[in-house]
């Protein structure tokens, strides 16, 4: 089986909030139904984050929802996180979180060049 790894990047806010769920739920609707498995790949630092794992989720549920995942990616453990495993786990299919960095103060892992997965 072939996997297809799609990774979502954007800013904390967003305007034009309806445009840009309007484009994602077409892409993401093509790809569950071109695919043979998908793996979306996001973070959740903010509103476009956010939007991208609702998306994903509304889709599996009306497209298809057996040739994809979504998996959440942290850079570190977050207190938010901490204070929410449960929910997480049941929001999310993975959580994937960096190990290299789960020992390092937050500031430090942002403005490092370098970040081993």
């Amino acid at each position: 089986m072939h996997t297809y790894t799609v990774s979502f990047f954007g800013h904390k806010r967003t305007g034009r909030s309806v445009e840009i769920e309007q484009i994602l739920e077409r892409v993401i609707r093509k790809l569950l139904a071109s695919k043979e498995h998908l793996e979306f790949l996001v973070g959740r630092d903010g509103g476009f984050d956010l939007l991208v794992a609702s998306t994903v989720r509304r889709c599996k549920r009306t497209v298809r929802d057996d040739n994809s995942v979504l998996i959440l990616v942290l850079p570190y453990v977050t207190a938010e996180y901490t204070n929410n495993e449960e929910s997480f786990h049941r929001y999310y299919d993975e959580i994937e979180i960096c190990n290299a960095s789960c020992d390092k103060f937050y500031k430090v892992l942002i403005s490092t060049e370098t970040v081993i997965w």
